[in-house]
């Protein structure tokens, strides 16, 4: 606040600077305090810290609206704020360039994590820490994994009727003479399928059968089935025929062309301009397309997940077979009883597979779902029989 003589912003009245006044930080022009509403306990604090700015109404009103302050006003002032202004956008697009690579990073380490962690947990599951108490016969044998034997007889003779077939191979043979331990057995088309506790029982009974049986009935080992794979979406016009597409898939995803002949196309599903297709492959590949989650084929990405289907009847809705293979009878799909879903006036569903399971095995589990139900516990049983008769890689 320092000049000879000064005029008032406001009053237009001369004075001197060295008297009482005020002068604006930015436009620098002098005004009597209380010209400009200042009481006299606000201009001493004022002038007594030197760190603090004023500014006056025509200056604040000037911000207030964002309007470009008159360069021969102020033209030093407006060139530093105009290049302050600059250097801030800049900072604030590299800083926003900065966050979007930091959540690309972020996101990429995330998923690394969590892959590292669970192979950490697969590798140590069977690991014990010395702190930890160690778990008892029982308790290990309830969470471990039981391994099914399975072994198919089937007579030669396909007119041979099924009961017939299955009382001779149950007659032939007694497991304990063996010391054969046997889960259960049931009836198929043209044979029996035995459900052994142990591989060495699965050796005994087929030894044994061989012996007795093996001029007239096949008795085999099930194969085990390659695993599946969907790829979703590929554009129909990515496919041409199925050697093209392997070829495809072998070159654009790091496919040695060795492993062309693992590569299977089972069937494709089309829906408007896309198709799903269903490829058998082997463990290897299978575990190399589920780790990325995805393959290329052509112009697109697809991505791809386990496919297991479980065959359904349409008449008595049960699993394993067809409906025109169905030896049971009609069965609504929504109240169980004997006649079509259309004809069904019920509001709530239930289970006819459920309800039979409840009533043979005295159990109690949920009936009062969807046929289509993927929680069904029926459903989930045969979906783990499924799994186990596919090879997914005993070290994959």
């Amino acid at each position: 606040m320092a000049g000879d003589v000064e005029v008032c912003g406001v009053c237009s009245d001369n004075f001197i600077v060295s008297a009482k006044c005020i002068k604006c930080d930015f436009c620098k022009k002098c005004y009597h305090p209380s010209c400009v509403n200042i009481r006299d306990s606000w201009y001493k604090f004022l002038t007594e810290n030197s760190s603090l700015f004023w500014f006056c109404d025509h200056c604040k009103n000037l911000w207030r609206s964002n309007k470009v302050i008159d360069e021969n006003l102020v033209p030093n002032e407006c060139e530093t704020l105009r290049k302050e202004v600059e250097c801030l956008n800049r900072e604030k697009e590299l800083l926003n360039n900065l966050i979007s690579e930091l959540k690309y990073s972020n996101e990429t380490q995330k998923a690394l994590i969590s892959t590292y962690q669970n192979r950490v947990v697969d590798k140590s599951s069977g690991l014990s820490s010395p702190n930890q108490p160690r778990n008892s016969y029982s308790e290990v044998a309830k969470t471990q994994k039981s391994v099914k034997s399975i072994l198919v007889i089937k007579n030669q003779n396909q007119t041979v009727p099924i009961d017939a077939v299955y009382e001779e191979v149950t007659k032939t043979l007694n497991p304990a003479s063996v010391e054969a331990r046997i889960n259960g057995t049931k009836k198929i088309r043209g044979g029996v399928v035995i459900d052994c506790d142990s591989e060495d029982s699965l050796k005994k009974i087929k030894d044994g059968l061989n012996e007795k049986l093996g001029n007239k009935y096949d008795i085999n080992v099930p194969k085990m089935f390659k695993p599946r794979l969907i790829v979703k979406d590929v554009r129909v016009c990515d496919y041409t025929n199925n050697e093209e597409v392997i070829k495809n898939i072998v070159a654009l995803n790091g496919i040695g062309e060795s492993a062309m002949s693992e590569i299977k196309i089972i069937t494709h599903l089309k829906y408007f301009n896309k198709i799903n297709l269903i490829i058998e492959v082997s463990p290897m590949i299978r575990k190399m397309m589920l780790e990325k989650q995805f393959i290329f084929i052509g112009w697109k990405k697809s991505y791809v997940s386990d496919y297991l289907r479980i065959i359904q009847c349409y008449k008595c809705y049960g699993y394993g077979h067809v409906e025109k293979e169905c030896r049971g009878t009609l069965t609504c799909s929504k109240c169980t009883e004997g006649h079509k879903f259309n004809a069904c006036k019920s509001i709530n569903d239930v289970f006819i597979n459920c309800v039979n399971h409840n009533k043979k095995l005295r159990k109690t589990v949920p009936v009062d779902h969807s046929v289509k139900s993927k929680d069904c516990p029926i459903y989930l049983n045969y979906l783990s029989v499924l799994k186990q008769r596919i090879d997914y890689g005993e070290n994959l």
